[in-house]
């Protein structure tokens, strides 16, 4: 089940700072909750297809054990538990990105540090490294943690903004004392790998892209039962 979705107009909505009219308040919540996580998870599931010799496979919701990971995501000889954060610049604490790109690196940099060491995101974001029961059928491939962003993260030695990556991984073992502090014990993971929707975006030129997005259509034909659509 495929979505069409507008690049440009996800880049503005999720990383710039809105100022929304009063009786009607920010939608970002709302739409988030609707598509927010299916639209990560496709542009992981995109990525992963194209780049990095095949995701045939289609995204699996966690299910039994392990209820507080977000998403399965398979290739041909990876298992990525998955976590899915749509934290974007509206978040508290979150920075735009100006129209033009300009500080991308900027805030890259800091969003790693915030997502990663802080506290109040330390809880969410380690416990990917929890272990996790997988599915049966994909017991053979190597698992990993995987952590999808909606936002730009960068790794301190990214010296420019041409050296951004929208996938790559990091040792946890810099990060031990947040890894603590979210309450994760020993694990045998020695990376997380890290993925940003906002970043692959940002590698198009298209403005409409074709996104596996199942759970989003699913929601969106229910809303069409409920409510007259388009409006």
């Amino acid at each position: 089940m495929t979505i069409t979705i507008n690049r440009l107009g996800l880049l503005e909505f999720y990383d710039q700072k809105h100022k929304w009219p009063v009786e009607v308040g920010s939608p970002i919540s709302a739409i988030t909750g609707l598509i927010g996580e299916d639209l990560v998870l496709g542009l992981l599931h995109h990525y992963l297809r194209t780049t990095r010799g095949g995701c045939n496979h289609p995204i699996v919701k966690c299910r039994g054990k392990g209820p507080w990971l977000d998403a399965w995501v398979i290739t041909n000889s990876e298992c990525y538990q998955t976590e899915v954060k749509n934290w974007c610049a509206s978040a508290f604490g979150g920075r735009e990105i100006k129209a033009d790109d300009s500080n991308v690196l900027g805030v890259s940099k800091y969003n790693l540090v915030r997502y990663l060491t802080h506290k109040d995101a330390a809880n969410s974001v380690w416990k990917v490294l929890k272990p996790m029961s997988r599915p049966a059928e994909y017991g053979h491939l190597d698992l990993l943690p995987l952590l999808a962003f909606w936002s730009p993260v960068a790794l301190p030695k990214v010296k420019n903004a041409s050296q951004l990556k929208p996938f790559f991984k990091t040792p946890t073992e810099p990060y031990q004392d947040s890894i603590e502090m979210a309450g994760v014990g020993e694990h045998a993971f020695r990376h997380v790998w890290i993925f940003s929707a906002s970043l692959y975006l940002r590698q198009f030129k298209q403005v409409r892209i074709k996104l596996q997005m199942p759970r989003a259509v699913q929601r969106l034909k229910k809303l069409q039962e409920l409510v007259d659509w388009p409006i």
